[in-house]
């Protein structure tokens, strides 16, 4: 395996296993780490264009937009339930979590 296919490989297994957004973002996009950074190094602007009109990158961007909107969902439904009963503590990061599914 090449060390590209080897990259898109790992961009595919931590698009399909992580389950928070900002982490996930993070992994794939922060500088200079970030696996579509690492994946981008050394190409040239057409090379970097195609990267990112790719489905890799794509599909990257909707799995972070999934895993935003459930989070807006959760978010949601903490609020009506503290709506609905004000003294209730529900209001906390294990509340927001992700499921582990």
């Amino acid at each position: 395996m090449t060390e590209l296919e080897e990259l898109e490989e790992e961009i595919r297994t931590v698009i399909a296993t992580e389950k928070h957004a900002v982490v996930l973002s993070n992994k794939l996009f922060s500088p200079p780490s970030g696996l579509f950074c690492r994946l981008a190094e050394g190409t040239t602007e057409a090379q970097r264009r195609r990267i990112a009109s790719g489905e890799l990158f794509k599909g990257a961007q909707r799995r972070i937009r999934e895993l935003e909107r459930t989070l807006v969902r959760r978010f949601r439904d903490v609020l009506a339930d503290n709506q609905m009963h004000p003294n209730n503590e529900s209001l906390s990061s294990e509340t927001l979590a992700p499921a582990n599914t």
